[in-house]
């Protein structure tokens, strides 16, 4: 996943490059690998994709098991009142 991120990241266009880190992200989340999500999420230029995409992939994380990755990829969302939704649902 790791050469997906690089790869990623060398498109030049930022609204393609969001697009790609985001699906990087997604599918990261559902191979439970979220040292990939950290460092690719905190790639995204877009705030409100990156937020969308954070929280998406802390729901999968806590869906399979992974609490304590998704509790720290929640932790990326930028907006507050988000991401304090996002912790009380994996806490909940």
């Amino acid at each position: 996943m790791m050469g997906q991120v690089l790869g990623a990241l060398q498109i030049p266009d930022a609204k393609q490059r969001d697009t790609a880190l985001a699906e990087v992200c997604r599918d990261s989340a559902n191979l439970g690998s979220a040292p990939t999500i950290l460092m690719a999420l905190p790639k995204i230029e877009d705030v409100s994709l990156r937020d969308q995409v954070a929280e998406e992939c802390a729901t999968i994380l806590e869906n399979a098991g992974h609490s304590d990755a998704a509790t720290e990829v929640a932790n990326l969302i930028s907006d507050e009142t988000k991401r304090n939704e996002a912790l009380a649902k994996l806490n909940g």
